[in-house]
């Protein structure tokens, strides 16, 4: 989902997803918005949650998904989040991203649920 934004004003988008174990969340900011050129190069606020739904022993994780101006399907797969805090918590993440080689023509988000490093669900949305 994008939320409304004007052309003075920063550009936010909230994401959000759901798959057996694990819910994700993200707010996400920038100066400009995707579709604008003047993005290419900024840096994006990030604010990750991820949290365990399923008391089944399993871990969860969330991770930022971008993609490219110039390679549309060339999808950039950022660092895994993980919580390894179990069933009912919920882990917050702040960071920030940067394209710097073709700036970020969206963002995307992935949550998952692991046993060890095998990942057994995910879910993922994009703005």
């Amino acid at each position: 989902m994008t939320l409304p934004t004007t052309a003075h004003s920063a550009a936010s988008y909230i994401l959000d997803c759901s798959t057996t174990g694990a819910t994700g969340y993200a707010a996400v900011s920038g100066q400009y918005g995707l579709n604008d050129p003047r993005s290419r190069g900024q840096v994006w606020t990030v604010t990750l949650q991820v949290k365990d739904t399923a008391s089944d022993g399993h871990h969860v994780r969330i991770r930022l998904l971008t993609r490219r101006y110039e390679a549309l399907d060339a999808i950039r797969y950022w660092t895994w989040h993980p919580n390894y805090d179990g069933y009912g918590t919920t882990r917050t993440f702040n960071t920030t991203a940067q394209d710097t080689v073709d700036g970020v023509s969206g963002i995307g988000i992935e949550a998952a649920t692991f046993e060890g490093t095998r990942r057994l669900h995910s879910c993922t949305d994009w703005a």
